[in-house]
């Protein structure tokens, strides 16, 4: 009976951490280029239980093993969470610096002494002529942080980037966008402010020109109905787990009132 708390408890728990994660997943459904996360649960190992003090006459006479009611399982825990990394529907703005990557890959930018990456191609350029995310940290491109102008220089006509990533100014050639690519984009590391770092388990890195789309960014893939009715069952999981615990409850106060004062 205790034990059956327990396994309760778990699943509440369990239930109560989904929902941080689907609570996470809406917050973030109109934020450029976010990937949702989803849950794995694992669960304890089953037992096998049997009726105590019930055991049935063998053929013998002598007194066999006690009956079996059947497996219980003992619990409940989420193991982590993993990224979705399905693309997003793309949204035309009309920006000139807007790009929205049509392949798998990440743009990288310069994070601290490293680097990380990100789809969210909400570009712009800083006071020194760089090009940068939203965030203003450089854009790597293939041969190297991007700069646009040098300061002091007249500001340009016209900036475009083309469709193979080539950044334009007034017509000439300033830098290519370079796009980062591993075998297991799912295992990147959640960094903030939509970016993600490289782990071991994602692979090996490979860099190549970024084929994007101009003026266009990439939409969340959060569904939200898909996560409403996914928070749905798990309201009624949890409420599911609460009423056995409350169940378990009452047995356990008549067991010591009324069992006990027998």
């Amino acid at each position: 009976m205790i034990r059956g708390l327990y396994t309760a408890a778990s699943g509440m728990l369990a239930e109560g951490l989904r929902t941080d994660v689907i609570a996470n997943n809406l917050a973030n459904v109109d934020t450029v280029g976010f990937k949702r996360d989803r849950t794995i649960a694992t669960a304890f190992p089953d037992m096998l239980i049997r009726r105590i003090n019930d055991s049935s006459p063998g053929p013998t006479a002598r007194v066999a093993a006690a009956p079996r009611v059947g497996r219980l399982g003992t619990g409940v825990a989420l193991e982590g969470t993993y990224a979705d990394m399905q693309p997003g529907a793309l949204k035309h703005t009309g920006r000139a610096l807007d790009v929205a990557l049509v392949s798998d890959g990440f743009l990288a930018v310069v994070f601290g002494d490293d680097l990380a990456f990100t789809r969210d191609g909400r570009l712009q350029v800083d006071g020194e002529g760089w090009l940068t995310d939203f965030r203003g940290r450089q854009i790597v491109g293939v041969d190297g942080p991007i700069r646009l102008w040098e300061p002091g220089e007249a500001l340009p006509q016209s900036v475009r980037i083309g469709d193979d990533g080539i950044v334009w100014v007034d017509g000439e050639q300033a830098g290519q966008l370079a796009e980062y690519r591993f075998d297991q984009p799912a295992f990147l590391q959640r960094a903030g402010d939509n970016l993600w770092l490289a782990t071991p388990a994602a692979g090996e890195v490979e860099v190549e020109a970024a084929r994007v789309a101009p003026e266009h960014l990439e939409a969340s893939n959060v569904n939200v109905v898909s996560e409403m009715v996914t928070l749905i069952a798990v309201q009624r999981a949890y409420e599911a787990n609460q009423r056995v615990i409350q169940a378990h409850d009452q047995a356990l106060e008549r067991a010591v009132n009324d069992i006990g004062a027998v």
